[in-house]
Parts: structure tokens; C-alpha cells; sequence
């Protein structure tokens, strides 16, 4: 609530004197739902993981990824209005509530039959529930004043088909199972941590971040070998399929970056480094947007594959940030334990 009805000032002093869009921080409402409902689907993902149920987290993932395609396919069909950032913003809130929705289902019947029928929820599980949610919304909305901020730029220094063009790209980019990766290897890894197999811990991080990588990168060059056909899918503007070729091309060929830094970023979580994985990702993200802002004030010319440069650049410098420490935090770890161990023998 407070974020809903405070935001546009907060956002507007962060960007200093760049006017705020209606459209865009309507946006912005969208996603502060769509955060909430990626923080419960995260805690029911854990739950279930709990009970060794980690096949519904990839029926979730299927059911997100294919349902947010076919919302933007249909809006590209459909609607007159589906390159705008609301229509987008639109397709990720639905498929999200589908995805949680499921999880909901079977959350709810599975408590059932675990309570005789008689669901016995006490005001401590709901401030436990709000205790671990509070932090991956908070980082979300945190992290989004920075993806606006991209977006009013955009807007600022683009042409209508150029926003148009960043918007296609990000709305194809969201439909990349990243973060599913990320979350497929925090429970592998978190295992490892805990039973002090520091070394087996790494050597998953890497498993996942080789495998998911490449598996997305192999995925995008077949993408780019079709490109025209994947972009006569999304639209029929002939000068807009010309216009988004290029940042296209390049958001596909840095896909598998995308993928390692959000398997990064939840190793991080995994070993305990929450705190850190956030810092990482805030002090990048949002060093790099107040660079490009510095750029416009400068009179620099901000062409559209400029965005996606800077956004495989903002890539590039989590991901060597997180693996460097990863791997230095989990061999201290090693060193450590083993050293212990022969002490005591």
C-alpha cells in the first residue's frame, strides 16, 4: 500500500527531474502485484520442496513461461494497444497469478488431508509466511525502480517505434526460464551447504551455471536462425520487425549470461548470502542506470541497442562479481572445515 501510494514521488526523486509517465508507474502498480505473487510462489516452492515435491515447481515453471507467450501472442493479435508496457506488464501479472494459483490448489488440499480436513492456521504461520516474504518483495520493488527508470528513458530518448521495439525484446526476454534454474539449484546447493560438503556445494553452482547457460544459449541461436519468423509471430509491423532485429540479436546471444546470474544469485541465497546476492544486484543495476541517465544529460545520443549493451554489461559484472565470491566464500569454507577436522584427529 505504501509503495502504491508513495511510489510515484520516490521514483520521481530518483530520477530527478524526469517526468514520470501515467502509463509507467501504472506499470509499475502492475508489477508491485506481480512481486507479491513471485514472493508466494517462491515460499510455496520452498514448502513443497520440503516434501520433496520439486516436480511441481517445473509443472510451475511450464505453466508461467507457456501461459505469458500465449497472453503476449494474443495481445499481439488482438489488441491494437499490446506494444504498450501495460499490456506486457498485463500478460507477466496473469500468468504469474496461474502459476501461483496452481500452487495454491495443491498447497490447499495437501493441508487438508494433513489436518483431518480441519485447516488449523494460527496468527504465528501467517507472520512467519509475511516474515519470509517481506524481503523478496521488498528487493523486487527495489529492483524495479531501477527497470522503470530504463523504461522512462526510453521513452525520453526513442522514438515511438524504438519503445516499442525494447518493449517486444523485454516482453520475449521474460518469457526465458531464468530464474527457474536459479531456483531448480537452491535446494541441491542449500543440501550440500548444510551437511558442510562446501566443495560439492560449488561444484553444483557450476553444474547449474554451465548447464542452464548453455541449454538457453543453444535454445536462442536456434531463435536466431528464425528470427524473422519468431518476430512475424509478435508482430506485423515490417518496420518494427526491422527496428527490433538488432537488440533482438543481441538479447539473445546474452540469454545465457541472464540465465548463470540468476542461478548466481540464488546460490548466493542458498549459502546463506541473501543479504549479499541483493547488494550485488542493486549497486550494479543501479550504477549502470545512473550512467546512462549521466549519458542523456550529456546530450549523448541513446540509440536502442544501446539499452541492451548495458543491460549485457549490468550481466557481465554480476555474474563475475557472484562466482568470484562463491568461489572464494565456499573454498575459505573448505580450508576451514578441513583444517578442523585433522586438528581434532
Amino acid at each position: 500500500t505504501i509503495v502504491l501510494h508513495f511510489g510515484q514521488p520516490l521514483l520521481s526523486s530518483i530520477i530527478f527531474n524526469i517526468k514520470l509517465q501515467p502509463e509507467h508507474f501504472a506499470y509499475f502498480r502492475l508489477q508491485t502485484c506481480t512481486f507479491f505473487c513471485n514472493s508466494l510462489i517462491l515460499l510455496l516452492r520452498g514448502y513443497f520442496a520440503g516434501k520433496k515435491r520439486n516436480d511441481l515447481f517445473f509443472s510451475v515453471i511450464a505453466i508461467i513461461v507457456g501461459s505469458q507467450v500465449l497472453f503476449n501472442i494474443a495481445m499481439s493479435s488482438y489488441s491494437q494497444y499490446f506494444y504498450t508496457i501495460l499490456s506486457v506488464g498485463c500478460a507477466e501479472l496473469l500468468a504469474k497469478i496461474l502459476g501461483l494459483c496452481f500452487y495454491l490448489n495443491i498447497f490447499i488440499n495437501s493441508f487438508l488431508s494433513e489436518q483431518n480436513k480441519t485447516p488449523r492456521i494460527s496468527g504465528r504461520h501467517i507472520q512467519q509466511l509475511l516474515t519470509f516474504i517481506a524481503p523478496l518483495y521488498a528487493f523486487g520493488i527495489l529492483d524495479h525502480y531501477a527497470t522503470v527508470m530504463l523504461y522512462q528513458l526510453a521513452g525520453l530518448t526513442l522514438s515511438s517505434q524504438g519503445f516499442s521495439s525494447l518493449v517486444l525484446v523485454f516482453s520475449v526476454l521474460g518469457c526465458f526460464p531464468g530464474m527457474g534454474f536459479g531456483l531448480a539449484a537452491m535446494t541441491p546447493v542449500s543440501r550440500s551447504f548444510g551437511k558442510k560438503a562446501f566443495r560439492d556445494a560449488y561444484k553444483t553452482i557450476l553444474y547449474f551455471t554451465l548447464t542452464g547457460s548453455w541449454f538457453i544459449f543453444t535454445l536462442s541461436l536456434l531463435l536466431c536462425l528464425n528470427l524473422p519468423v519468431l518476430l512475424s509471430y509478435l508482430t506485423h509491423d515490417i518496420s518494427l520487425m526491422r527496428i527490433s532485429l538488432l537488440p533482438m540479436q543481441i538479447m539473445l546471444f546474452t540469454s545465457g549470461i541472464h540465465v548463470a546470474c540468476q542461478v548466481s544469485i540464488r546460490s548466493l541465497q542458498a549459502v546463506d548470502q541473501t543479504r549479499l546476492s541483493t547488494y550485488i544486484n542493486l549497486v550494479i543495476v543501479y550504477g549502470c542506470r545512473m550512467l546512462m541517465l549521466f549519458a542523456y544529460y550529456q546530450g549523448i545520443q541513446v540509440r536502442i541497442y544501446h539499452f541492451f549493451l548495458a543491460l549485457m554489461f549490468e550481466k557481465v559484472l554480476k555474474l563475475l562479481w557472484m562466482q568470484s565470491y562463491l568461489y572464494y566464500y565456499l573454498h575459505k569454507l573448505s580450508r576451514k572445515s578441513s583444517n578442523i577436522y585433522f586438528s581434532k584427529a
